[in-house]
């Protein structure tokens, strides 16, 4: 549809596993969250959506879409859609309620600031009383992470001074997609990031959640896809990016992320990597 952003609608699905590999597509293949009313800030889509368990609630933040693009605003690239971050919760994974009344829990920032075109692909991490989201910036045709904490997952500030945090790898694309496990002492965080062309992943650690320390120096924690894998997506496409939360059971540590292929029309989907502990 022309009138949607990129010409289409996104949604909110479910898909359910008891091992993690073999997936069943919930609800009868429909929507959780569909699209919001007219004039609201979902209702031309919903992406990247990112679930927390918080007492016997889930939550979910998401990318809201409305139909704005930057050149709405007066910016550029004028093409590039406008998300805002809104939160909704449910008792049970399928039957959502918008929460703020529908409006966005984090908006885009002033004209100028790393975040004037979009807030979402965000982790959301609570730690004590506190909730702690890192999330994908986008102003200056440039994407890079930002930091945002909240008392009750609905109010957000901006942490270090709404600047980028640091330490990260990122050419001209620069990052988006966190994941973040925190031990109790430090925040290890998985990002995709464009260097030399290629998305991929990489890991940095932080004491703070802003300042990162770049593991195995500048090289992927993923190597490359074998030939014909579905995510060998070559230079200048999305390879591996979007990792989800790292799930850990009897010392291993699995997260799922988004893998493109390298011929047209490109396509997306959903692929599985974990790493032993000692």
């Amino acid at each position: 549809d022309p009138r949607a952003p990129y010409g289409i609608y996104q949604r909110i699905g479910l898909a359910i596993s008891k091992d993690g590999i073999q997936w069943e597509v919930a609800n009868d293949g429909q929507p959780v969250l569909e699209l919001g009313p007219t004039g609201s800030a979902d209702a031309r889509g919903l992406a990247h959506p990112y679930v927390l368990k918080v007492g016997d609630k889930f939550w979910m933040w998401y990318g809201a879409i409305d139909g704005t693009l930057a050149g709405d605003l007066g910016l550029a690239p004028a093409s590039v859609r406008v998300e805002r971050i809104c939160l909704a919760t449910s008792s049970d994974g399928i039957h959502w309620q918008r929460e703020n009344q529908g409006k966005p829990v984090l908006d885009i920032g002033p004209k100028g600031t790393i975040d004037c075109i979009q807030v979402t692909g965000m982790h959301i991490l609570k730690i004590a009383d506190q909730f702690l989201m890192w999330y994908g910036a986008y102003g200056s045709r440039k994407h890079v992470l930002g930091i945002a904490s909240s008392p009750d997952g609905v109010h957000w500030k901006r942490l270090n001074d709404g600047e980028p945090i640091v330490g990260l790898v990122g050419g001209n694309q620069g990052q988006l997609g966190p994941s973040v496990y925190f031990d109790g002492r430090r925040y290890l965080m998985l990002y995709g990031a464009d260097k030399g062309g290629e998305w991929n992943t990489y890991a940095a650690v932080s004491s703070d959640g802003i300042r990162f320390t770049q593991l195995r120096g500048d090289q992927p924690v993923l190597g490359p896809a074998p030939e014909r894998n579905f995510d060998t997506a070559g230079v200048g496409r999305n390879q591996v990016v979007h990792p989800t939360q790292f799930i850990i059971r009897d010392k291993t540590v699995r997260l799922w992320y988004m893998g493109e292929d390298g011929s047209p029309p490109h396509l997306q989907r959903i692929g599985l990597m974990e790493a032993v502990l000692p």
